[in-house]
C-alpha cells in the first residue's frame, strides 16, 4: 500500500512537470504526456496521430517497476543534457546539417522537449531547413518525410518564406542532367513530403506554370516504380491540351480551371498510392473552393452565356465537333455544380434557363449523332436532379404545337436505337412526372399536357397505336370500333365508371391465344427490347404516382392486356418488366382495375408463364409475386 501511494505521488508530481512516452526497448522518452491512471495502467498519447494508448499490467508491482525505469531514464537524460539541452530538445535544424537527436527523431520537427519548448515563442518552434544543395538531399528527405501532423503548418510556413520549392525544382534539373538515381529518389521523397504538408499556399506554388513540370518530373522517380517507365510530363505536354470552347473573360477562371485539372491529375494519377486521408481531403477542398469561384464568376458573366448559346445553336450546316465540345462544356459545368451549395447551383441554372439553353438541348436530342444526344441528356438529367420545375416551366411556356422537349425525349426512349441513353431519359421523365415535386397549378397543367398530347407516344412500343387522353370512352374511338357491336354496346358509362368493357370482349376472346403467339421479327433487336422494358418501368411509375389519369388511359386503350402479351417473350428481362407492371396494377386493389382484370382474363398469361417456364426461377418468382399481390 505504501508503494502504491508513493507511485501515485510520483505520477502526480512528474505529470505536472514533465512529459513522457514509453516506446519499445531501448526506452526512448518523447515529449508526450504519460501518466498512471491506476495502479496497473500507464497511459500516453502519440504525438503524430493524437491517439491515446494505455498499457495495462496484471500486477501493480510490474506497473511500478516499469514506471521506475521510465523515471530513471528521464532523470539520467535531464542530468546529461541539462536545462538548455532539454529546452532545445524539440529544436530546429542547423543550416546544412541534420537535427540533433534530442528533438524526437531525425526529422527534427517532432515537438518541444520541455515547458520552454512547448510555448509559442520557444526554441522548438524555430525550424531552419538545410541548405538546398545536392549533398543535403538525404537530410532534407529525412526531414520532410517524417513531419508530424501538428508541425506541418509551421514547416509549410518556413518553406514558403524561404522560397524553398523553386530551389528544389532547380536542384531537380541539375540531378536529372547528372542522371543521379539516388538524388532523384531523394527528390521524389522530398516533393512527396511537401505535398503531404496539406497547405494551400504550398499547393499554389507547386502548381505554378513555371514549377509544375519540375514538380511532376520529380514525382516520376518513384523508387517503387523503378521498373516501369513513368512519363507524366509527356502526357501533360503533348496529350493534355487546354482548349477554350467559349473564351473566359476573367483570367482568374482560366487559372482555377487549369489548377483543378492539375490537382486531379496529381491525386488520381501521380500519387494515388502515397496520399493519406488528410492530404486527399485537402486537395479535394482546394478543388471545391476553385469550383465555387469558377461557377460564381461564370454565373455573373452574361457575355459567356451569350457566346455559349451561339455555340449550342449554330447555323446550318452544323459542325458536329464544335457542337459536341459546347455540349460537353455545359455537361462539365453541370457536373461541377453538383457538389456546390444550393445558392451557387440555383444561380447557375437560372442563367441556363434565361439564355435558352433548353431549346438548344432539345435540338441536340433530335439529332442522329448518339454522342450529341448523350451529352444533352446528361445536362437535362443534372438539371432535373437539381430542380425539375425548371424544365417543366420551360415545357409549359411553349405552345403544344411548338414544344420539342417532351416529344424528343419520348422518341429517344421508344426508338429502336440501342446507343445507351434510354436509362438517363427514363430518369429525366420520372423526375418530370413525379407529382410530389409539383406544386398547385403546375401539377394539373403539366400532367394534363402530358396525358393529352404525349402519353400515346410512350405506350406505342408495348401497345401499338393507342388514343391519347384521360376521359372515359364514349364509343367513338378506334378501340371500340374494333370490338364490333358488342364493344359498342358496352361503351356506355354508368355513374362515372370508365368503360373498360368497350374493348374487353375482343381482348378476352383472344387473350389465351395472344399469349402463345410468337414475337415479331424485330424483337431480336436490343434497342426494341430495351425500349419496351423501360416503357413498362415508366408505366409502373405512372400507375403508382398518378391516380385517375393513368387509370383511364390504361382502361380505355386496353394497355394491361397488351402489355401482358410480352409475358410470352423469350427475353426474361422483358417478361419480368411486364409482370411488374401487372403486379403494380393488382397491388393498388382498385375496383376498376379488378373488374378490368377479371373481364379481360389477365391472369391467363401469368398462369401460362408459370406452366411454360417451370425452370426459369426468376420469372417464376415474378409471376408468384404478381399472383399473390
Amino acid at each position: 500500500m505504501r508503494r502504491s501511494h508513493s507511485l501515485r505521488a510520483r505520477l502526480k508530481r512528474l505529470s505536472c512537470c514533465d512529459s513522457f512516452c514509453m516506446r519499445n526497448s531501448p526506452l526512448t522518452i518523447l515529449p508526450v504526456p504519460c501518466a498512471a491512471s491506476a495502479d496497473t495502467i500507464l497511459s500516453w498519447q502519440e504525438p503524430e496521430t493524437g491517439v491515446d494508448y494505455a498499457l495495462s499490467f496484471q500486477e501493480p508491482d510490474g506497473c511500478t517497476e516499469v514506471w521506475e525505469q521510465i523515471c530513471a531514464i528521464q532523470e539520467q537524460r535531464n542530468a546529461t543534457e541539462g536545462p538548455a539541452g532539454n529546452a532545445d530538445g524539440g529544436g530546429g535544424v542547423t543550416e546544412g546539417a541534420p537535427m540533433s537527436a534530442g528533438g524526437g527523431g531525425p526529422s527534427g520537427v517532432g515537438g518541444g522537449g520541455g515547458p520552454s519548448g512547448e510555448g509559442p515563442s520557444g526554441a522548438a518552434d524555430q525550424i531552419v531547413l538545410p541548405a538546398c544543395e545536392l549533398r543535403n538531399l538525404p537530410s532534407i528527405a529525412e526531414l520532410l518525410s517524417e513531419v508530424p501532423l501538428m508541425r506541418r503548418a509551421k514547416v509549410a510556413e518556413v518553406i514558403l518564406q524561404r522560397e524553398y520549392i523553386p530551389q528544389l525544382v532547380d536542384l531537380f534539373s541539375t540531378a536529372e542532367d547528372l542522371e543521379s538515381a539516388d538524388d532523384l529518389n531523394h527528390l521524389f521523397t522530398i516533393f512527396k513530403g511537401v505535398v503531404m504538408l496539406n497547405n494551400s499556399g504550398v499547393y499554389e506554388v507547386l502548381l505554378r506554370e513555371d514549377m509544375l513540370m519540375g514538380v511532376i518530373g520529380a514525382l516520376e522517380y518513384d523508387p517503387e516504380l523503378r521498373c516501369h517507365g513513368v512519363r507524366h510530363r509527356v502526357f501533360l505536354r503533348d496529350v493534355a491540351q487546354f482548349r477554350e470552347v467559349v473564351p473566359f473573360s476573367d483570367p482568374v477562371v482560366v487559372k482555377k480551371v487549369k489548377q483543378n485539372f492539375h490537382l486531379g491529375f496529381l491525386k488520381d494519377v501521380v500519387l494515388p498510392r502515397a496520399l493519406d486521408d488528410n492530404t486527399f481531403a485537402a486537395l479535394n477542398q482546394l478543388q471545391f473552393y476553385n469550383n465555387v469561384n469558377i461557377i460564381s464568376s461564370l454565373s455573373n458573366d452574361a457575355k459567356f452565356f451569350e457566346e455559349l448559346k451561339l455555340k449550342l445553336q449554330p447555323p446550318e450546316p452544323v459542325d458536329t465537333d464544335d457542337l459536341l465540345l459546347a455540349l460537353r462544356l455545359v455537361q462539365e459545368l453541370c457536373s461541377v455544380t453538383k457538389t456546390l451549395q444550393l445558392y451557387h447551383r440555383a444561380a447557375f441554372y437560372r442563367k441556363v434557363v434565361d439564355f435558352g439553353v433548353f431549346d438548344a438541348l432539345a435540338a441536340a436530342i433530335e439529332r442522329p449523332e448518339a454522342a450529341l444526344r448523350l451529352a444533352a441528356i446528361d445536362v437535362l438529367l443534372a438539371s432535373t436532379l437539381h430542380d425539375p420545375s425548371l424544365l417543366r416551366h420551360h415545357v409549359l411556356q411553349q405552345l403544344p404545337a411548338e414544344g420539342r422537349m417532351l416529344p424528343a425525349l419520348l422518341k429517344v426512349l421508344t426508338s429502336g436505337d440501342s446507343s445507351g441513353e434510354k436509362p438517363q431519359v427514363m430518369e429525366v421523365l420520372r423526375a418530370l412526372l413525379d407529382p410530389e415535386t409539383m406544386e398547385g397549378r403546375e401539377q394539373d397543367d403539366f400532367l394534363n399536357q402530358f396525358y393529352e398530347k404525349h402519353v400515346h407516344e410512350l405506350a406505342q412500343p408495348v401497345a401499338g397505336s393507342v388514343q391519347p387522353g384521360t376521359g372515359p370512352m364514349n364509343g367513338t374511338s378506334s378501340a371500340v370500333k374494333s370490338g364490333g357491336s358488342e364493344g359498342a354496346a358496352d361503351g356506355a358509362v354508368a355513374d362515372g365508371e370508365p368503360s373498360y368493357r368497350s374493348c374487353g370482349s375482343s381482348a378476352a376472346a383472344g387473350s389465351s391465344s395472344d399469349a402463345s403467339k410468337p414475337a415479331p421479327s424485330d424483337d431480336g433487336l436490343d434497342g426494341v427490347l430495351s425500349a419496351r422494358q423501360y416503357v413498362c418501368e415508366l408505366l409502373c411509375f405512372c400507375v403508382a404516382k398518378h391516380s385517375y389519369r393513368i387509370k383511364y388511359f390504361i382502361l380505355r386503350n386496353n394497355i394491361l392486356s397488351k402489355v401482358l402479351k410480352l409475358a410470352s417473350h423469350r427475353d426474361k428481362c422483358l417478361v419480368l418488366a411486364a409482370l411488374r407492371f401487372f403486379r403494380q396494377c393488382v397491388g393498388l386493389k382498385d375496383e376498376f382495375y379488378n373488374r378490368y382484370i377479371i373481364k379481360n382474363r389477365c391472369f391467363e398469361p401469368v398462369i401460362a408463364q408459370l406452366q411454360a417456364l417451370p425452370r426459369a426461377v426468376v420469372a417464376d418468382m415474378g409471376c408468384g409475386d404478381a399472383r399473390l399481390a
